[in-house]
């Protein structure tokens, strides 16, 4: 298995509410919903890139 990296996210009141109560309505931890939520955004900035300078 890979070894994980730690990666700290400042966020508002807001965004953390939103994030927990997604967590309490899919029964999955906020790390998890998070992290996947910042590989889906990284994948989607990188095609964005690829499509404005290809």
């Amino acid at each position: 298995m890979a070894r994980r990296k730690s990666v700290t996210f400042r966020l508002s009141d807001d965004e953390y509410d939103m994030l927990l109560e997604i967590s309490k309505k899919v029964g999955k931890p906020i790390s998890e919903i998070a992290r996947k939520g910042v590989i889906m955004s990284a994948v989607g900035e990188s095609d964005l890139y690829d499509l404005q300078h290809n």
